[in-house]
């Protein structure tokens, strides 16, 4: 099993007289990216405080954890969303005295939360993975040749679950707005978001330039704004007069003339547009949630105490999230990441049951199954763990406005080629990240991270104290 998930080969990456910039970085990864290649290198950090001595099993842990993300994109993910939005990773190894180097010279770009974990590295070599930059459009659609082009903008969405199955349904919120409690009361909010993913999904245009308004309004972590792979508007920036700067140089007119809410209107409209649009050609059919249909599992018990759940839906308000939905064009990107997300039908609760009955399996003894050809998965909890993944991608979309002609602009595909409510022409391209697997052992995170959101909403709704509007 582990030569089969992990044999991918590995190229050396050189940084050497090489320009990066610092992208950022999660508690597992630091990202950089790398303009002249348009690429981003991806590094997997370690606890400085407790990670002391590199020894060959560490180091083969490392190796086989980045063969085993770069297969399962390149073996599951690729066939699931489509060749035209997913470019598989390469595995790529550096010299330990560069990635030495390197991390003295982040030092001041980093946040300080983040500096007490260092870049994992072996006394020998650093292994990462080297991915397109899809904040920049490919070489294909921006040739050398063509003139009269802006800056590239590219708008970084995680979109998050656009799908709750029937049996999940407890509660009048769903999983994201319902999490915005918890948010709140760890500091990580000022105040709750009024973006709702099952709008974005709906397949209603008018429900999704709300959503999306909504996240200009309160990016979150759910939203960024690049200019030329440099990050110009995201968390913190909300309430100032970056994201006006940012919108008239991506859509605005040449006179200045146009207000901030028409500029957002065509933003909006311009990014639900290439949402629901296809680039994909492959015949490989979508994920069919209903593909081998699984035999109904019993709930044994309560995952989350019921008298939590009781306590919080009496005093919950009784406006909802909209369940409703229609169609998304089909291979829209959209559609395909929805379509994934449906492999989980039974509900949380009957998974986590099969999950604890099942506890000898390894993290990612799935993984087999899955690479070996059945991609959509037969039990459920590979199901769960397939669109758990789908919850956790970024959608990148980079635009590039032309001014000039594009007749004689060689070699551009027309299904590239978009036009805004302004009849504005913009060269664009779609790609999604932060598909790597997921554990097993989520399906117990999940479950306490559930227990955290409803004791919060319980604590913010008893005692009204944050003074927000739910």
């Amino acid at each position: 099993m582990k030569k089969q998930l992990t044999d991918i080969n590995e190229k050396v990456l050189t940084l050497r007289d090489t320009e990066w910039q610092y992208r950022g970085e999660g508690n597992a990864n630091l990202v950089l990216s790398l303009p002249q290649q348009r690429c981003v290198l991806r590094l997997r950090k370690h606890d400085s405080d407790h990670y002391v001595n590199h020894t060959d099993s560490t180091t083969d842990v490392h190796i086989d954890i980045a063969s085993r993300e770069a297969l399962f994109c390149r073996m599951v993910m690729v066939p699931l969303l489509g060749e035209a939005y997913i470019q598989p990773p390469a595995v790529v190894v550096l010299d330990q005295r560069e990635v030495e180097q390197l991390e003295g010279a982040l030092h001041s770009h980093r946040p300080s939360h983040r500096n007490h974990k260092g870049i994992y590295s072996h006394p020998c070599l650093t292994y990462g993975m080297l991915f397109p930059d899809y904040a920049l459009l490919p070489p294909t659609l921006s040739p050398v040749s063509m003139p009269h082009c802006t800056p590239t903008f590219c708008l970084e969405v995680k979109p998050k679950q656009g799908w709750v199955p029937e049996a999940d349904r407890h509660l009048p919120r769903c999983t994201f707005c319902l999490n915005q409690f918890l948010k709140l009361r760890k500091g990580a909010i000022q105040k709750l978001s009024h973006y709702c993913p099952l709008d974005l999904f709906s397949g209603d245009a008018g429900r999704a330039h709300h959503a999306l308004e909504s996240l200009l309004a309160s990016p979150q972590n759910n939203l960024k704004i690049f200019r030329d792979g440099v990050l110009v508007y995201g968390d913190g920036d909300e309430g100032t007069d970056r994201l006006e700067l940012v919108l008239r140089e991506w859509v605005g007119d040449r006179d200045g003339k146009n207000s901030v809410k028409w500029l957002v209107k065509k933003m909006c409209a311009l990014v639900w547009d290439v949402l629901t649009c296809s680039l994909e050609v492959s015949k490989r059919p979508m994920a069919n949630p209903l593909l081998g249909e699984l035999e109904p599992l019993q709930n044994k018990g309560e995952r989350v105490p019921s008298a939590l759940m009781a306590a919080v839906t009496s005093l919950l308000p009784p406006k909802s999230c909209d369940w409703s939905a229609v169609p998304l064009p089909e291979n829209s990107i959209l559609a395909r990441v929805l379509n994934v997300q449906q492999l989980e039908q039974i509900g949380a609760d009957c998974v986590y049951w099969d999950y604890i009955t099942n506890k000898h399996h390894g993290e990612y003894d799935y993984l087999q199954e899955l690479v070996g050809g059945n991609i959509c998965g037969r039990t459920p909890l590979q199901r769960y763990l397939l669109a758990t993944t789908a919850k956790d991608c970024s959608i990148m979309l980079a635009f590039q406005r032309f001014e000039g002609n594009l007749n004689g602009v060689p070699l551009l595909p027309t299904k590239h080629v978009i036009s805004d409510l302004d009849l504005q022409k913009y060269i664009f391209n779609v790609g999604v990240s932060d598909l790597d697997p997921k554990p097993a052992s989520c399906v117990e995170k999940h479950r306490k991270r559930d227990c955290e959101v409803l004791t919060a909403c319980l604590e913010i709704l008893q005692c009204g104290s944050f003074g927000v509007s739910v």
